[in-house]
C-alpha cells in the first residue's frame, strides 16, 4: 500500500514509484554501496546514489544517515567484500547495504 489509499504492484519485476509516496516510509541511517559492475565509473555510481537518495525522500523513505564511501568489487569477491563494509561500519548498524549487479545474466543475479 502507498499513502493509505491504493496498493501498487510490480509490473515487468519493476515498481514504478513516481509520484507515490509509502504509508510508513523507512529511515535508513547508515547505508553502503557495493558496485559489482566494472562497467560503471565511480563518479556515475556516486551520481546514481545520490539520484537515490533524492528520489526515495520523496516516496517517504528517508536516507538521512551517513552513506558509507563506494565499494568496487569483482563478482568473485562478494563475501570479502561485505565483510570489508562490515569493518568499515565498525560499532554502527548499517540499515542497507546497495548492490550494483553486471547484468541479468551474471552469475551475482538471482
Amino acid at each position: 500500500r502507498y499513502h493509505g489509499c491504493a496498493s501498487l504492484y510490480p509490473e515487468n519485476g519493476a515498481w514504478n514509484m513516481r509520484g507515490k509516496k509509502v504509508v510508513n516510509g523507512a529511515k535508513v541511517g547508515i547505508w553502503a554501496c557495493v558496485n559489482f559492475c566494472n562497467e560503471l565509473t565511480e563518479d556515475q555510481v556516486r551520481i546514481f546514489c545520490g539520484k537515490l537518495s533524492e528520489m526515495s525522500s520523496t516516496t517517504g523513505v528517508n536516507f538521512n544517515g551517513a552513506k558509507l564511501k563506494i565499494f568496487h568489487a569483482r563478482s568473485d569477491q562478494v563475501e570479502a567484500k561485505l565483510r570489508e563494509v562490515r569493518q568499515q561500519a565498525g560499532n554502527m548498524k548499517i540499515d542497507l547495504v546497495l548492490a550494483i549487479l553486471p547484468n541479468k545474466n551474471g552469475s551475482l543475479y538471482g
